[in-house]
């Protein structure tokens, strides 16, 4: 192993690290702020900590790409994350830091899967991680009646827009400038979300400074300074590899959830928990081959 992938495959912990505190952050944000209130904040934030991204890594002006793509791509990607993050957001509210990472960790599932309903060819490691996540869904989320536990059926839903934003993100990546690509998503995000909080949600801004740590530690540290390391880790390490430690999210979440929140999980909740992870793993796992590879590495939210 080179010093060059040795320090990417760090950087890809940091930033799998970020992404999973960023769910106790958001757990704690929807306690105190509406939704829509704080996705419009959080976004708007993170659109300001990509600036300092967007001038060091963007490519020349002349490179970016066509200007059609990164408004229609940017919109329409833009537009799925926006119900995804929200959908994750109010359900928040009500289900655990750690359970919302492990079940928002199945669009790596899901997007091989709806790939598919597109006509593309998959692996058949596939339908097992996907038999495997769906096993674990039920030990962790599906109580006695069947019935999945308040707000995890919201975040199952997050994870087919997720899938569906990677999917979209995927089309239009190769021929973009991924800052400025994502800077355009997470502005759609912040527009649409302030919008419907101006309609739907009471806004108050003394709870958003009342409550500014998640709302700093999502905007900048999840969006801006995860997005860099990802940027500088993924020059330096294979997109399989990328997306295995990146996967690890769902746990570095789940941890976090325990150790700031002190949430447990019960047996058969853990039980739940390692077998997604399996699936989520397996998915990413080299054999699984797709005709058009999905890149992953800066579909990601903020």
């Amino acid at each position: 192993m080179t010093r060059s992938h040795a320090t990417g495959l760090i950087l890809l912990f940091m930033t799998a690290a970020i992404w999973g505190a960023g769910f106790v952050a958001q757990r704690e944000g929807a306690a105190a702020i509406p939704p829509l209130t704080f996705n419009a904040t959080r976004f708007f934030i993170g659109c300001l900590s990509l600036l300092p991204v967007i001038a060091l890594f963007s490519k020349p002006r002349g490179k970016m790409g066509p200007r059609s793509a990164m408004l229609i791509g940017g919109i329409a990607g833009g537009a799925l994350l926006f119900v995804g993050i929200n959908l994750q957001q109010t359900a928040l509210a009500v289900t655990t830091a750690g359970k919302a990472a492990f079940i928002t960790g199945l669009y790596i599932i899901f997007v091989p899967l709806i790939g598919r309903m597109l006509g593309t060819r998959i692996g058949g490691k596939v339908f097992v991680a996907a038999g495997l996540s769906l096993a674990g869904l039920y030990l962790l989320s599906v109580n006695d009646g069947l019935k999945l536990a308040p707000g995890d059926g919201l975040v199952v839903v997050c994870a087919v827009f997720w899938a569906l934003q990677v999917l979209v993100t995927g089309h239009f990546a190769p021929q973009l400038d991924g800052p400025r690509f994502a800077f355009m998503q997470f502005a759609t995000v912040a527009v649409l979300s302030a919008l419907g909080a101006l309609l739907f949600e009471t806004i108050s801004l003394e709870a958003l400074v009342i409550n500014w740590w998640p709302l700093a530690f999502t905007g900048i540290v999840a969006t801006g300074l995860a997005f860099t390391l990802q940027i500088l880790a993924q020059a330096r390490v294979a997109p399989t590899q990328a997306a295995l430690v990146l996967s690890l999210e769902t746990v570095f979440g789940a941890l976090a959830g325990w150790a700031i929140l002190d949430e447990v999980f019960a047996p058969r909740a853990m039980l739940g928990a390692a077998l997604m992870l399996g699936g989520i793993l397996l998915a990413q796992l080299p054999g699984i081959r797709m005709r058009k590879p999905i890149r992953l590495w800066f579909a990601r939210r903020g």
